[in-house]
């Protein structure tokens, strides 16, 4: 009996989500102003898959350009819809939900002993470092310098760098974790939760799961509403129905949430929020509520955390009237 109540659920959900699918004639080509807009979703949503599928792929740092494509042409279907598919309104016109920026594409960091002479080639802003695996990769993927931050206390370094176009950064920080003097090689993942984009590649369309969270999203979003959109490979789609969350009236979306990064994480004596892009106050507060430290960053440089006992803390910020929230781990 449980069972067979369990299939009549399963039944009314799958009606209530494909009741009032429709087909839509639309265009797979768009201004190249769109297309670039679109192409960090095309990208992740191609590397996010062959990862979790664990696809041969996932090993290459490079990104099938083949399925990129055919996820592009899938994007650029639904928001060719504008104005004719009311969906299409709803996730490019009135949220413009693009993917949530994991994986990361294209920064990575790495903590290392400041005192090597490769490090050191870092800190003068040489590129040429003298490292084969680090020059290696620098020239291959053309990496640039973001950052480079000492840390006189532990003698060791923080280096942020970013590629010039978008990579599977997990098939090679390992080999720069590797790397004698290293700590460790992290991508720059962001924390939280917001606007997000799914995709599921089928024999002759595309399953795009468009989806937006609101409410806390800078701890992950309490509350998330899903449109379920199928993109032909003949450029027509199909809206299957949505589901989860009940949209209503004045969500100020976005209006008072900021995403925020923190790097290094684990970090050792402080650490750097990406997001904001002006100064903010922050809290930091351990796992049982309790308020560590507190203060004002005006220059959004770093934040110490030497004086922190090891283990996982919560950083929040605000910002221009904006609040982000990140955790992190104290080595």
């Amino acid at each position: 009996m449980p069972s067979l109540r369990l299939a009549f659920l399963s039944s009314i959900l799958l009606f209530s989500l494909i009741g009032n699918a429709q087909v839509f004639s639309s265009s797979c080509t768009a201004p190249q102003a769109v297309i670039n807009s679109y192409q960090d979703d095309a990208d992740r949503l191609v590397l996010e898959r062959s990862i979790n599928l664990n696809l041969p792929e996932a090993d290459s740092v490079q990104i099938l350009n083949v399925s990129s494509d055919t996820v592009m042409r899938a994007l650029l279907s639904v928001y060719n819809l504008t104005g004719t598919m009311p969906a299409a309104d709803t996730v490019v016109t009135m949220f413009d939900i693009h993917s949530f920026g994991n994986p990361p594409m294209k920064e990575f960091f790495f903590s290392a002993d400041s005192t090597l002479p490769w490090m050191q080639q870092l800190s003068a802003g040489n590129l040429s470092t003298g490292e084969p695996t680090l020059d290696g990769i620098i020239s291959d993927l053309n990496v640039s310098l973001i950052s480079f931050n000492p840390s006189g206390i532990s003698g060791t370094a923080y280096v942020l760098m970013e590629t010039d176009s978008n990579y599977n950064l997990e098939a090679f920080v390992d080999d720069i974790d590797a790397l004698s003097g290293v700590q460790y090689c992290i991508t720059n993942i962001w924390g939280g939760g917001g606007p997000d984009i799914t995709a599921q590649i089928n024999a002759d369309h595309v399953e795009l799961t468009y989806s937006y969270g609101w409410g806390d999203c800078p701890s992950g979003c309490m509350n998330r509403r899903y449109w379920v959109i199928k993109a032909y490979y003949d450029c027509t789609v199909e809206f299957i129905g949505s589901s989860g969350s009940t949209l209503t009236p004045g969500l100020g979306v976005g209006d008072s949430e900021i995403s925020i990064a923190v790097y290094p994480n684990p970090c050792n004596d402080y650490i750097v929020v990406s997001g904001p892009t002006s100064g903010y106050s922050f809290l930091i507060t351990n796992m049982l509520g309790q308020v560590i430290k507190e203060g004002i960053e005006l220059n959004t440089g770093q934040i110490p955390t030497s004086f922190l006992s090891p283990g996982v803390y919560s950083l929040s910020i605000e910002s221009e009237g904006r609040k982000g929230v990140s955790k992190f781990i104290k080595q």
